[in-house]
């Protein structure tokens, strides 16, 4: 009888400690979870059609400057910092601390882009008009050449005459305290210069085979 009451407690016993076992690890599972959560602060930031998710643990989003975030943001939608700007409740964040701008765990900020400066609407407006006016012509002509001679030099000079006086707009545009806008129109330049060859090639090529 003694030895079954024995192994009655011990088995009690062992039932006891291994509850408590049990126990503790699920409450420090909790707090654990729980001490995660408090220290992970998420935001999200929506550029053009993508929506990303950003997780904050080490710094707290309160102690992360503008231009860290910004930074941040800029390399995962692989966008350069110097054009884009974010934009939280309708306003443009600045460079001081989020903390003082309402930025909080949960909050839904916006990347844009900077407007563009009224000379860069006019390099725009330029490539706008080429494309919807000029290009179609000029692949006409070089997907399809007229099967006269006389034909083909005067379509030639036509569309040649019609870039040339495009091109005059664009170099009269006033680009000289932006370096950005006037490397754009540099390039814009290169980019219309190529339908020259397009033509001059064209032209080349027609002349040959009709002799």
């Amino acid at each position: 009888m003694n030895s079954y009451l024995l192994g009655f407690h011990s088995l009690e016993k062992r039932y006891w400690v291994s509850f408590i076992v049990v126990s503790v690890t699920v409450l420090l599972g909790i707090v654990i979870r729980k001490k995660t959560q408090k220290t992970e602060e998420t935001i999200v930031v929506k550029y053009q059609d993508e929506r990303l998710r950003f997780v904050f643990r080490q710094p707290r989003l309160s102690k992360v400057s503008y231009l860290n975030l910004l930074q941040r943001v800029c390399k995962a939608f692989g966008v350069v910092p110097e054009k884009v700007y974010l934009e939280f409740d309708g306003k443009e964040l600045q460079d001081v601390s989020l903390a003082q701008q309402y930025i909080r765990d949960g909050s839904v900020l916006h990347l844009k882009p900077h407007p563009l400066s009224p000379a860069s609407q006019q390099i725009e407006a330029y490539k706008a008009d080429l494309q919807k006016n000029v290009l179609p012509l000029v692949q006409q002509f070089c997907s399809s050449p007229p099967s006269d001679a006389q034909a083909v030099q005067d379509e030639h000079v036509r569309l040649t005459e019609t870039l040339l006086g495009r091109m005059i707009r664009l170099d009269a545009i006033d680009v000289q305290d932006e370096p950005d806008t006037r490397l754009k129109r540099k390039e814009t330049v290169r980019w219309t210069q190529g339908f020259f060859q397009e033509l001059d090639i064209t032209k080349s090529n027609s002349l040959k085979g009709l002799k």
